[in-house]
């Protein structure tokens, strides 16, 4: 009984839910970053790092070895002393050494550790955001495309009856109307056919992107903000690619003083214990020692390989700074070409609203016209293209409003814009 009670439930959900089946921006995104096997692969190469990482602290712990030798052996002396017989020693020892100091390189492969850690963990957010944009800009493309294609079926519908209705009526048409519809008809059919390859390629993309195809797509309504320029130029510190080279340029100091390391002396403190039995020498008698002492070691010269070594990880060090500031100069400088791009769309879309309001309110009177036989067929149809092609030029322009919108936020903000209110972890 529960069962059931539960399938009649989701079957009168099923019939009364129009958005049951709908497709929203986050639902793909989320497919697509649970699906991308590139996006995977980031996500492997961070947990190898936060394993590197955790391997830099191996600087500071003991090297504790346990050693057993077991054989036979035969001393022979020149005094003919002693025995000729083989016996069987056995040597049993444990050694531990305790590094002290070695020259900062310890605290410097911990720091080198993180660094690296942290770089790798931007790279993948970055790698993230690039393909969040990259799946909103297919979505808000099928979403304009599907409303151009209906709206441009509409037109080629609206010539052919145009096109039928001069034929019926011949004499009271002129010939360069005619002309004029048939050029709007031909142009409206190849609109239709490009418009129709362009959402087959859109929708193979989301699927490629996301694992499934696109079913009803749901509209986007954005309550695009004022930005400020000074504003986003602030936030360019939170963008990850820069923290991406900013750590990677700090993992590389830590890599310099590790080298400047090898210069300085290394202390360690090491034990030994040692058992020797039934040693030949001592004609069968065992041997027990123990030793603690602090070891010293001053590299003096190591076949020069440690001046090579500081003079690489310098020039490696001068490289990434000059990779840091390119890359900041380069964020900059998106930053302000997204900020134009997103304004001068922002003015043809409010433009695109006005004239299409003007549009409908024109249609509405040339309806009721039609409705007292004021107005000819003919020429209520022509309005309806044309209030068609202007809405066609809306949706053009809210799509690629809505692209440079997210092009800019998703280049200084944390994942997603404020609207959305979700962050993808």
């Amino acid at each position: 009984m529960k069962y059931k009670i539960i399938k009649i439930t989701i079957i009168i959900y099923l019939l009364f839910s129009n958005s049951v089946f709908a497709t929203n921006l986050e639902d793909a995104i989320d497919l697509t970053l649970s699906n991308s096997k590139k996006y995977k692969i980031e996500k492997l190469q961070l947990k190898s790092a936060k394993n590197n990482q955790k391997t830099s602290i191996s600087e500071f712990l003991p090297d504790i070895s346990a050693n057993i030798q077991r054989g036979k052996k035969q001393n022979i002396r020149s005094d003919g002393a002693g025995t000729d017989d083989f016996l069987t020693e056995q040597t049993n020892s444990l050694s531990l050494t305790q590094p002290v100091f070695n020259g900062m390189r310890g605290i410097s492969s911990i720091k080198q550790g993180k660094f690296e850690y942290l770089a790798q963990k931007y790279q993948l957010e970055n790698f993230k955001r690039e393909l969040i944009l990259e799946i909103v800009n297919i979505y808000i493309e099928i979403m304009t495309l599907e409303k151009n294609l209906k709206l441009t079926k509409n037109n080629v519908s609206y010539y052919r009856q145009i096109l039928n209705k001069t034929k019926s009526k011949g004499s009271l048409t002129s010939e360069n109307e005619i002309i004029d519809n048939k050029i709007g008809y031909y142009n409206a059919t190849r609109d239709l056919e490009d418009l129709t390859n362009k959402l087959n390629q859109a929708k193979l993309e989301y699927q490629n992107l996301t694992g499934e195809k696109p079913i009803n797509i749901e509209n986007i309504d954005l309550k695009l903000p004022n930005i400020i320029l000074d504003d986003l130029l602030k936030g360019k510190a939170q963008n990850p690619e820069i923290k991406q080279r900013q750590n990677e340029l700090n993992a590389l100091k830590q890599a310099y003083r590790k080298e400047i390391g090898n210069l300085s002396p290394k202390v360690n403190i090491t034990a030994n214990y040692s058992k020797q039995e039934n040693l030949v020498y001592l004609d069968g008698g065992d041997l027990e020692s123990k030793s603690v002492y602090l070891d010293v070691k001053i590299p003096l010269f190591q076949k020069g390989s440690e001046y090579f070594g500081i003079k690489k990880a310098k020039y490696d060090l001068r490289i990434k700074k000059e990779e840091f500031d390119l890359t900041n100069q380069d964020i900059e400088k998106k930053i302000k070409q997204y900020f134009k791009e997103y304004n001068s769309n922002k003015k043809i879309y409010e433009d695109s609203v006005n004239i299409l309001s003007l549009a409908r309110a024109k249609l509405k009177r040339n309806q009721r016209s039609y409705n007292l036989r004021a107005l000819s067929l003919i020429k209520l149809l022509q309005i309806k293209i044309e209030k068609n092609n202007l809405e066609i030029k809306f949706y053009e322009a809210k799509n690629n409003l809505y692209q440079s919108y997210y092009k800019l936020t998703l280049l200084t903000q944390d994942i997603m814009d404020k609207n959305n209110k979700k962050k993808y972890e």
